[in-house]
């Protein structure tokens, strides 16, 4: 049997067919396996190429179904462990958990990761064994309501971001928004902490093509009106490359705002703006909790978090270290 034929197996296929020419007046030798006969005076032998052609679909069907399913296939020997009681990480990480972020955790399992606007529950993500940037991560955000996640660089809130936006695969753990897995790609409004926005279109345009990829029908009124808002009519008509740092934040935040979705995600948004661009963005959030929208947003700044969030997480080294409102986490660490 020629090595080839196992490499490329549809040399294999080619050679049955050439042997239903060649061999089908002869007889078969009893001994030779996948023998078909048809009538008496006529046989086809199909022999190794047969077994090889059989072998080698199964084989790459099977390992095409591995890389499809490969998330769902972890889950499955995930939950094979845990029948087996074999013991989780997170287990292990609850029991030097501080009490308000055991409370969160414990919440999230007696409601249900439904009940809530954003939910994660044990994200995590290793780089590596020594590299942890998000430990076992569990928050539950109400619809209305806006989670602050306040840290130092390196904490792990931009790692927190990524996975909830899909961009970064987390390497445990679930997380969902409006009841959606992230991996279904659900829809929100996201401020990442880089600004990505076309370089080569102008402000008014990069909220018009936005506008109308939203489906918003009265799309000349709501970009004035959010140009207004951040102070950007000035600019309208200046290339986003040109743009100063400041200008791109506001610009990325409108982005976000114009998807008019029930959550919107903010990675340090006010992060170069001035203070009085910062004070209208501020206003415009308040604006929109009120109406109904979720937020959850990340910051170095108590003052901000203050200012918008009804509840502040603090988060170190990738671990939830405390979690509550803002006079709640005052009167505990004395602030």
């Amino acid at each position: 049997m020629s090595f080839s034929k196992i490499i490329f197996p549809t040399y294999s296929l080619f050679s049955i067919f050439q042997n239903f020419n060649d061999i089908c007046n002869q007889s078969v030798s009893a001994w030779k396996p996948f023998e078909l006969c048809v009538g008496n005076p006529s046989c086809t032998y199909l022999g190794t190429e047969f077994i090889i052609v059989i072998s080698s679909g199964i084989f790459y069907t099977l390992l095409l179904c591995i890389f499809a399913y490969w998330r769902k296939i972890r889950k499955l020997f995930k939950w094979i462990a845990e029948s087996l009681n074999c013991c989780q990480p997170s287990e292990l990480a609850m029991i030097e958990e501080d009490s308000d972020v055991l409370g969160e955790r414990r919440k999230i399992e007696e409601k249900g990761m439904e009940k809530f606007a954003v939910c994660t529950k044990n994200l995590r993500k290793d780089y590596s064994s020594d590299k942890i940037a998000v430990r076992n991560l569990s928050i539950g955000i109400k619809r209305g309501e806006c989670f602050g996640l306040l840290g130092a660089n390196g904490a792990g809130k931009s790692t927190t971001f990524n996975m909830l936006t899909a961009i970064v695969q987390p390497t445990d753990g679930i997380a969902v928004v409006n009841a959606v897995n992230i991996e279904d790609k659900p829809p929100f409004g996201f401020v990442p902490q880089k600004d990505a926005v076309l370089g080569d279109l102008t402000i008014y345009e990069t909220l018009m093509l936005f506008a109308r990829l939203n489906g918003i029908v009265d799309t000349v009124e709501v970009v004035e009106c959010l140009m207004e808002c951040l102070q950007l009519n000035h600019k309208k008509d200046n290339l986003a490359k040109n743009c100063s740092g400041g200008e791109l934040r506001r610009l990325s935040l409108a982005v976000a705002l114009i998807t008019n979705s029930d959550v919107i995600m903010l990675d340090e948004p006010t992060a170069g703006v001035d203070p009085r661009t910062r004070r209208n963005v501020w206003e415009l959030l308040i604006a929109l909790r009120a109406a109904g929208t979720s937020q959850i947003l990340t910051s170095h700044s108590m003052e901000e978090c203050e200012a918008l969030c009804t509840r502040i997480g603090f988060i170190n080294k990738g671990k939830l270290v405390g979690i509550g409102t803002s006079q709640h986490l005052k009167h505990r660490y004395e602030f």
